[in-house]
Order: C-alpha cells, then structure tokens, then sequence
C-alpha cells in the first residue's frame, strides 16, 4: 500500500469527515497491536473455526466463556497448547451482554479492539499484511471516534457492512444495552464510520442454530429488561419489533408493539433515524399479517415518497396487493353466498348468474384459491362448466409447455421437432 489510492480501495463508504480524514493522511509506519475478544457459551460447534480464521491476523485472542457445559472449553485448552496468544477466561452471566463485552474490553491489551462472535469466522480475502495495513492506516490517520464495519455474510444469503466491531482501544468507549448492544463514549457524542472489504462469515442465525439456543426468546426478555432501564431509545423499540416478528408468534403484543413504533417514528425519539426505513419494512410486514390494508397503504404511500425506486418498498407494495387481492376475492366468495337468486324482475344490469360464477371462478384461479374456485363449478350450466374446464386445460397445457421450455430447452425442441415430423407425415 504506497499510496493513499491504493489503500481506498480496501474502503467501501464511510462517513464523509472519515474519508476525507484518510485522503489527506500521510502514510503511517506505526503498527498497532490487535486483540480479538469473543464471549462463548456452548460453542463447540464453530469455536475452533474462528479461532483458526483470526490467530494469524491479531496480537491477542481473549475468550470469555460464560458458562459452557460442553466440549467448548476442553477445544479452548487444547488450542491454547498450539497458540500462544490466546487466553481464556471465565465470567458469570447476568442477561447482559454489554456487560460481558465491557469485561473485554478490561482485559484487552491491544491497541486496536476486533470483537467478533463465536459463530463468525474471517474470510482470507485479504492477506494478514494487507488486514494490518488497513488498521494500522485507520487508526493512525484518525481521533479515537472511528468506528470500522467489515462485511458480515450471513448464512442465509444476506449481508450487513454497519457493524460496529473495530475500533481503538479507548477507555472512554463501552458497551450499553442487555442485547443487541451498542457502543458509546464518555467523550465523544457520535461516531465517525468506515466500512471495509474486511470479511466475515456468519451462520449463528441459520434457523438450527435460532431453534437450539432459542435465541429469538432470549432476544425478546433482554430488550424488554433494557427498555426498562432506557426507555427513550428507539433502538430497543425496533429490535423488540423485529424479534417478536421473527418469533412467528402473530399476536396482539406484536400489533401493539408495531403501532408504538409508528408512533415513535414521529416523535423526537433518540435513535430514530437510523432504524426509519427498517422500522417501516416491519410495521407494513406486521400489518400485512393483521390485515390492517388502511394503514398498510399509508405506511407505503409514505415509504414510496421517502425512498422512491427501493426494491423492499417495492416487494412490500406487491406482496400488499398479492394479499389484498386475495382478501377480497375470499369476501366475495362469501357475499356470493348470500346472493339472492329468486329476485328476477328488479335487475338494472340483467346479468346472467353464470356470468358472475365465472368471473368469480377466474379471479379464484388467479389469486392461487384454485380449490375453493373449484367448488363453484356445481352452480354453473353443463355447457359453460365445460368452456372453464377446457380453457383451464388450455392454460395448464401452455404452462407445462413453457415450464418445459425453460428447464429444459433441449428435450422441448426435440419433442416439438418429433411433432413436426408427425405432422407433415399426416399430410
């Protein structure tokens, strides 16, 4: 790295005062020291997994076990026998991880902080020179209040670049909150913040792993403990949204929590802007779930003037209409059952019964209620129940054909050439 244009391109975004800051730098020969810190608790799964992905890339690794009843700690001790720079520790849980990682952050020696979890491990798409040259021309180029995010993969496909897990060893900063936990200063009253191509791979919150520890519940019971002592920090409003959403349990706490942060979102809560675009993501999934169309359409109406041509705004909006669409239809089919077939005489449209059941099976063929669509057939005449029935088949066989077009192009033009051939020998 001779240069500062060749250092950016290890710089994905940042804040724009940090980018400038390392634009205008002057190369730095300063080599920080680095301590990794993990808190474990039954994490013989993965834990030598990234232990092994960090020991040559930092200066310390220390471990905080929290209670394992495992093989975790005997992994620990016959890694230690191989790698010098890791230590263990042991730390009684109290339901509050910013507790634990304030410990860390105690014992730590390094210069430079890498907290990182046990169910991560670092990707070596950088070398170990180039991941030191990144830290040490961050922290050398910049005041304490520098926040650096590598890339997390996660296992199910997605990933997040604005985690806080790199940052000076500083004596002003700590962790706050039970879960989901944030990090301050004494000093400072904002961060500045930097995304890298440093990466990570995350399977913690692959849906075993939620199932085995029952994470989303543990999740729940810290957020509404760390309410109790913060309760003006949006933050925890929207994360307890969140989790109750992802615990699939569609009850009347979840509807009250989503209108509470509705409410929030325009208020002069600490933290909101920050989780807005989130916040309006869930409160329109959780009203989707309630049926509660009205509101939903305002909340999209409102996301559409504040992030036009967003594709999560977007799937919103077509899953909305999917549903909605779906709702009316299953209304009608039951207002159709109370139609009254006996008044023949007092009709403005003078619309054939069979007429309605057939647009009415349509729209059940359309919406996937195929079956209950199905059941109407009984009220139809012989000969328009027949026109459904082939032009249904018309449809399937059109289908089939295109489905067979796409999956598997070779076998569809051999069969459509077998069927030229027949033809033309038929004339």
């Amino acid at each position: 790295m001779e240069n500062n244009t060749e250092f950016l391109k290890y710089i994905r975004k940042g804040s724009i005062n940090a980018i400038n800051s390392l634009n205008h730098s002057i190369k730095s020969n300063k080599n920080m020291t680095i301590s990794a810190n993990l808190m474990v608790k039954n994490e013989e799964r993965c834990i030598k997994r990234c232990i092994d992905s960090i020991v040559d890339y930092v200066d310390e690794i220390n471990v905080v076990d929290t209670g394992s009843t495992d093989k975790t700690l005997s992994i620990l001790d016959s890694l230690k026998n191989n790698y010098g720079k890791l230590k263990i520790y042991k730390h009684t849980w109290n339901d509050n991880f910013s507790e634990i990682r304030n410990y860390m952050l105690s014992i730590s020696s390094g210069d430079v902080i890498f907290m990182l979890d046990a169910d991560e491990s670092l990707k070596h798409n950088i070398s170990v020179c180039e991941f030191r040259n990144i830290i040490n021309k961050i922290f050398s180029s910049m005041d304490n209040n520098i926040l650096v995010s590598p890339i997390l993969y996660d296992a199910d496909g997605t990933t997040c670049d604005k985690l806080a897990r790199i940052y000076r060893n500083d004596s002003s900063i700590y962790y706050f909150g039970c879960v989901h936990e944030e990090v301050r200063s004494r000093i400072y009253k904002s961060f500045e913040f930097i995304s890298t191509n440093i990466t990570l791979f995350h399977d913690g919150y692959d849906q075993a792993q939620i199932v085995s520890k029952d994470k989303i519940n543990r999740n729940i019971k810290l957020l509404k403990k760390t309410l109790i002592i913060e309760e003006n920090n949006y933050r925890w409003y929207f994360f307890l949204m969140r989790d109750l959403y992802s615990s699939k349990v569609y009850n009347e706490e979840l509807l009250n929590i989503a209108y509470t942060c509705l409410k929030k979102i325009e208020s002069s809560c600490k933290n909101i802007n920050e989780y807005r675009k989130q916040s309006y993501i869930y409160i329109s999934l959780i009203f989707l779930k309630f049926r509660k169309f009205q509101q939903l359409k305002n909340i999209i109406d409102r996301m559409y003037s504040l992030y036009p041509g967003d594709i999560d705004c977007f799937y919103i909006k077509l899953e909305s209409t999917k549903v909605f669409c779906k709702h009316i239809i299953f209304d009608l089919i039951s207002e159709f059952n109370q139609i009254d077939r006996t008044n023949e005489f007092d009709l403005v449209l003078n619309i054939d019964f069979d007429t309605i059941v057939m647009d009415l099976f349509w729209n059940t063929f359309y919406t996937k209620q195929c079956e209950i669509g199905f059941l109407l057939l009984s009220e139809l005449k012989d000969n328009n129940k027949i026109k459904i029935l082939e032009d249904v088949e018309k449809i399937i066989n059109s289908i089939t054909e295109k489905v067979l077009k796409y999956k598997d192009p070779d076998i569809y033009f051999k069969d459509m050439l077998n069927k030229n051939c027949i033809m033309h020998l038929l004339k």
